[in-house]
Order: structure tokens, then sequence, then C-alpha cells
């Protein structure tokens, strides 16, 4: 199947955003941010990648770029969020056809996947080992992922329990659930997608600056986004360094969340995006910094 697009939320303000969600593909992650958009934007809809879905890097980019303009075709403003994949994605499509794009936020982008160590471990791990035991491990690498309790949104399970007793099956039981979620030749496959759309976009990048500096009108309303503790990918570095290549961008450092973030109480979109003057596209202006700080603060 093509990659899908779910409806979230609904307000009113001629905003129209779109999440592209990171290597799970399933985009549930992040509702308490969206709920705090829904005040500040017509819409939020999410990219979805089904588990047997195979499209490149490329063929995801063009469907983004297709909802783009069925956006624009509305008299919509467009904004992308990305979280490390979807963030490779999103600014895939900025790259590709800049006039789409008004606003992008990316965070912990997987533009540094060949830093990282999850390439190669991710790719042995799909390769090599059996599958009950790829069934096993999931629940043991979570912490590296993210705060305690990041796998919530997506097994929609309630926490693991504290009891010694039943703390081993509901590991396991986890583990199934996380290991459904991502197969073996699903984590191969959106690896391979990794793999080649960091490479495109370091393509046009390089370009970019190689004919003088790039110069996108979405550069001035880019949010780049990095948790301090992101084990998986060097996203404070890697934000410093996209900061230098678009110029106009703003770059925030959240202190403690780690991979998987969106879901962190530490992490409010609602503010970052707004730092990097994201919604002064709304209808009739900028909503002021004060009522979108208290707006943040009531939800």
């Amino acid at each position: 199947p093509a990659p899908g697009l779910s409806v979230r939320t609904a307000s009113s303000s001629g905003i129209a955003v779109l999440f592209s969600p990171g290597l799970d593909g399933t985009g549930k992650c992040g509702q308490q941010q969206w709920r705090r958009l829904a005040h500040y934007v017509d819409s939020v809809e999410v990219l979805s990648l089904e588990q047997d879905d195979r499209s490149s890097f490329e063929e995801v980019v063009a469907f983004t770029l297709e909802a783009l303009r069925s956006y624009r075709a509305a008299g919509q403003k467009t904004v992308l969020v990305g979280e490390s994949l979807g963030a490779l994605v999103c600014l895939g499509a900025a790259l590709a056809e800049p006039d789409l794009v008004d606003g992008l936020t990316l965070i912990n982008p997987a533009t540094s996947i060949g830093e990282s160590w999850i390439s190669p471990v991710g790719g042995l791990i799909a390769n090599a080992l059996p599958e009950s035991l790829y069934r096993s491990l999931p629940s043991l690498a979570t912490p590296i992922f993210g705060a305690m309790g990041w796998f919530e949104a997506l097994t929609e399970r309630a926490p693991l329990p504290t009891s010694a007793a039943a703390l081993p099956g509901a590991a396991l039981e986890l583990s199934r659930q996380l290991a459904e979620l991502l197969p073996p030749a699903t984590l191969k496959h959106r690896l391979s997608m990794l793999s080649d759309g960091s490479a495109r976009v370091a393509s046009r990048l390089a370009a970019a600056k190689s004919a003088g500096g790039g110069s996108w009108p979405w550069a001035r309303r880019c949010a780049l986004v990095a948790a301090s503790n992101d084990l998986v990918l060097p996203s404070a570095r890697e934000t410093l360094r996209l900061q230098a290549l678009l110029p106009g961008s703003t770059r925030s450092v959240v202190e403690g969340p780690g991979h998987v973030c969106l879901d962190d109480e530490r992490v409010n979109l609602l503010q970052l995006m707004s730092a990097a003057s994201i919604f002064e596209l709304a209808t009739g202006g900028a909503a002021p910094a004060a009522e979108l700080a208290a707006g943040a603060a009531a939800i």
C-alpha cells in the first residue's frame, strides 16, 4: 500500500500541518502536541506507513508534496513537522519544492544517520537474528530510545508493572508488540530509506552550498529541535550543523528527553514552533507570544 494520511485535529487559522513520523511509521506519537496546536492551526494530518509499505524515500517525498499541493489548492499555508526519519522526509520535500512549504519543524533529524550506530546494528538485527530472538529483545532496548513509557502510545498498553513477579511476562509481551510494529523486513526497508534519504538530502544541501549558499523561503520559519539525551542520533550536534546550512533557522535543545520525545512532557512543540516564527503565517498575523505561552501552559 501507499503511504496514507489521517486527520487528527481541526481548528481555524489558515495553517495546515503535516506530521511525518519516525522509524515506526505509525504516527501515533504526539497526541498532546496536536491538541495544543489545534488552537492555532486549521488541521493536523499525520502521514502513516503500513508495515508492508515498501515505498522508496523519494516516493514518500512525492506523496508529501502531493499533500502540500492539496493544501495550497485550498488556500492554506503549509507547515511540515517531522521526527527522525520523518524529519528527513520533510527536509527532502522542502528542498525539492521550496515554494510549497511555508514552515518546517525538524525534531531529532535523521540527516546524521551516517554517524549513528543504528544503521549497522539495526541491519545486523534485521538480517541475522532468529525470529524468536528478534521478538524477545525490543523491551530491553527501550531505555535507549526515550524516557520511561515512551512506547505506550505505539503499543496502546498500560505502563510496565513494578512488581518483580509480573515484570518479566509484561516485558516479553511488550517486546512482542514492538516487534510486530516493526518486523525484520520492515526494519530493513526503513533503514534503507534512512540511508538513501540522508544521501539525497546531503547532496541537495551540498549543491546549494557550492552555489553560494541556500536561500529557501521557509528557512526563516524553520525550527531545528534536538533532545539533549538522544542516544540514537547526535541530534544536538546535527541541528547545529543544519542551522549553519539553513540561514534564518532557529535551533532549540530541549534538556532531558531522548530520541522518541513527542510524548515527553518536557517537549512543547507549540512553543518551539512559536520561537521559530511559524505562527506568523496565521491569517490576520501572528498570535501574541504571551497568548501562545498561556495556551500551551493551560493544555
